[in-house]
């Protein structure tokens, strides 16, 4: 269905959930499963993701490390044996909101616990607005 490279976002991504995530994508599964992790969306903001980032990094002993890069929605990621990873940072309260488009996101990693479907919650489907193409909604324990 689809090529070598899959662009993933992950939205939630600052939580218990969404960070392992991320951390996994970045631990060589990339290149084992074809995707790639291109964006994330969380309210927190940029800063509080960096510096989550690399605590959980350094407290599970991965050779990686974020940091902002060039603009004010760029995060590069990376290890001191590979060349890093940008990564741009969404900062959207509404999943219909999040662009995953500009960065031909394919499939939304949905983490936060709010876009469950659940009745009084928000519908995952308004990833489909931002331009996702498939939506996995992540069980919160």
């Amino acid at each position: 269905m689809y090529g070598k490279d899959v662009e993933v976002g992950v939205n939630g991504a600052i939580g218990a959930i969404g960070m392992n995530v991320v951390l996994e994508l970045f631990q060589k599964k990339q290149d084992l499963y074809g995707l790639k992790l291109v964006a994330v969306n969380d309210v927190l903001g940029k800063n509080v993701f960096i510096e989550k980032f690399n605590r959980l990094a350094k407290r599970k002993n991965l050779d990686l490390d974020a940091r902002t890069f060039r603009g004010e929605n760029e995060i590069i990621v990376g290890s001191s044996r590979s060349v890093g990873c940008i990564v741009t940072f969404f900062n959207e309260e509404k999943a219909s909101k999040i662009p995953w488009r500009e960065r031909e996101v394919k499939i939304v990693e949905e983490c936060s616990g709010y876009y469950t479907g659940e009745e009084g919650k928000g519908d995952p489907r308004d990833h489909f607005r931002g331009g996702a193409e498939r939506i996995i909604v992540s069980p919160l324990w």
